[in-house]
């Protein structure tokens, strides 16, 4: 038999022997039809002003495989609608307003696989709802406000789950428990600041992640090493600033890898799976890359796999913008010298051992390095590195047979190449021999002695000065007492 109207009081409906369909009408139903035949398998309502659904609505449609209660105005569903629908498999009641379903809305459920709840915003569903339809295997319920509370564990056969646009901020763990078949996890468009590593350790089976469109910042604190299946990971859009101790290597079947629009810089070859792989899609477009020496591994990382995709472009150093790394060859990935963590840039020792200042700096190409001594002039810099100056695996460094006091302060050493260079003050302290007295080193008394002896010349001076003058008077005194004696005679005899 061919298409029909479904009834004379509503012509703008049409009916097979298996379908009732009244969609999209241009005078939209206000209420379900009482007419709907029993034999029918598909009933389709969408796009009406439906508000209440009632136990007599669908009660005599036994048959019934799929509903359709889309785009009306649902605000209440009677919680005994459904009871009679034993083979439904594919129940769509998003895009309307219904606030509490529960236990009774899905019993009994024996045969339903399919469930749309999408943009029901303020829809609240009780714990244990979903166990009365164990046989689901798909359930939408995107941008519902409430999915976070939503529980879904113990579903064995459910393979795919579809949370995105619900803006929650956490999901809880145990409403994922037991969940053997799970395949798709869509989680895009909430509001999550961390991996749910709680749920992800439960989903062996997954396949689909898709965490896009979140804040979370780092993905560091989890493996994916209970996740053996996952070929696409979706994380664009996200707050990620850094892949450094992520380890991906777990993932041997990843096809997809999706970190578009995030804050990635720095990515590190540890982060990503190890080859072979057949096909790896990267897409890194939207990030801040740097592309110097530490994606230099990108170039080897390709050529081992000639079916890797990768999508991105630099956004440094300054003349690398706007280059693709993937098209680069790796003598152009370069870096300019850097202090290397955890260096020792303080020594101690003794007075007479022998000692060496190394410059911890390493670059791409590896720098040439100069040292210099704290205020002292060119020319002693100079002397220095021509006198004092060994050459290593490590570049030139700064050694002394046996330190001398003198040889104490600060060196500086300046790493360069034509990239660019750096500086780093290493301090060197000379202290006494264990048991000796605090200065053991002759060339350190020098300038003493030689300030003693200046002051004992200059006192011996002024002694021989004032002996040859007292001399003197005393020899001037005796020839006046002689003079005075002579002239006394003379004017005796005179009288």
């Amino acid at each position: 038999m061919g298409i029909r109207p479904c009834s004379l009081e509503i012509d703008q409906c049409t009916c097979t022997p298996e379908s009732y369909q009244c969609s999209l009408l241009k005078d939209p139903l206000y209420e379900v039809p009482l007419d709907i035949p029993s034999t029918v398998t598909q009933v389709d309502l969408s796009g009406n002003l439906i508000s209440v659904v009632t136990n007599v609505s669908f009660s005599n449609l036994n048959s019934l495989l799929f509903l359709n209660l889309n785009q009306n105005i649902l605000k209440w569903i009677q919680a005994s609608a459904f009871n009679n629908l034993h083979s439904l498999q594919t129940l769509d009641i998003s895009q309307n307003f219904i606030e509490e379903l529960d236990a009774r809305h899905f019993f009994p459920f024996d045969n339903l696989q399919k469930l749309n709840i999408t943009q029901n915003p303020n829809l609240n569903i009780s714990i244990n709802a979903f166990q009365n339809a164990p046989t689901l295997t798909e359930i939408f319920s995107d941008k519902n406000f409430n999915g976070g509370n939503y529980d879904f564990s113990d579903l064995e056969h459910l393979e795919t789950i579809h949370l995105e646009g619900c803006k929650v901020r956490l999901f809880y763990k145990d409403n994922f428990r037991n969940l053997p078949s799970l395949k798709r996890l869509l989680m895009s468009g909430n509001e999550l600041v961390d991996l749910p590593v709680s749920i992800l350790e439960q989903l062996r089976a997954l396949e689909d992640l898709k965490l896009s469109g979140n804040f979370i910042r780092s993905i560091r604190n989890y493996n994916f090493s209970n996740n053996p299946k996952l070929s696409v990971l979706e994380l664009a859009q996200n707050e990620i600033e850094s892949l450094e101790g992520v380890q991906l290597n777990s993932l041997q079947v990843l096809r997809r890898l999706d970190l578009t629009f995030n804050k990635i810089k720095i990515l590190s070859q540890n982060s990503l799976p190890n080859p072979p792989f057949s096909r790896l899609l990267l897409q890194l477009r939207g990030n801040p890359l740097v592309c110097d020496c530490n994606l230099k591994w990108l170039v080897s990382y390709s050529k081992s796999n000639p079916f890797i995709q990768f999508f991105g472009r630099c956004k440094g150093p300054e003349e690398m913008v706007g280059r693709e790394p993937g098209t680069m060859e790796k003598s152009e990935f370069l870096c300019r010298p850097w202090q290397l963590p955890s260096s020792r840039l303080s020594h101690v020792v003794s007075v007479s051992k022998p000692v060496t200042l190394t410059c911890p700096v390493n670059g791409d190409p590896f720098p040439s390095v100069s040292w210099y001594y704290h205020n002292q002039t060119a020319a002693f810099n100079e002397m220095m590195e021509s006198r004092f100056l060994k050459s290593s695996d490590q570049g030139d460094t700064v050694y002394f047979k046996a330190v001398t006091f003198d040889r104490a302060g600060l060196y500086i050493c300046k790493a360069s190449n034509k990239v660019g260079s750096t500086e780093v003050s290493i301090a060197l302290t000379v202290v006494p021999l264990p048991g000796t007295a605090p200065i053991t080193d002759c060339s350190c008394k020098k300038p003493v002695i030689l300030l003693v002896v200046l002051f004992l010349t200059f006192a011996l001076g002024i002694f021989a000065v004032a002996f040859v003058y007292r001399k003197y008077l005393k020899a001037a005194r005796a020839q006046r007492n002689l003079a005075y004696a002579t002239l006394n005679e003379i004017d005796g005899q005179a009288i």
